[in-house]
């Protein structure tokens, strides 16, 4: 992960660079997790999630947040475990 984390920072730096442009960036050990990182720390940041600490941030996060839990999946999800967040 801080391998990535390196060379996202300087794909950030060379957008910001070429276009003066920010962005922000998720890194994570899938996709998905990448993603939800990210979107907890805009504008301008870098995040990364060591996979220890995938448990708290699920803990803490709302289902209807996460990808493709929007809509009505992430409804019966809530409906049949009785949650809001925390998985």
């Amino acid at each position: 992960l801080a391998v990535g984390a390196e060379i996202i920072e300087r794909i950030r730096e060379q957008i910001k660079e070429k276009t003066q442009f920010h962005c922000s960036a998720g890194i994570g050990s899938n996709k998905m997790i990448a993603k939800l990182v990210c979107s907890r720390h805009k504008p301008r940041q870098q995040s990364l999630i060591p996979d220890a600490f995938i448990p708290e941030v699920f803990r803490n996060t709302r289902i209807r947040s996460i990808r493709n839990l929007g809509g009505k999946l992430g409804r019966a999800l809530m409906d049949a475990f009785s949650i809001e967040a925390g998985l």
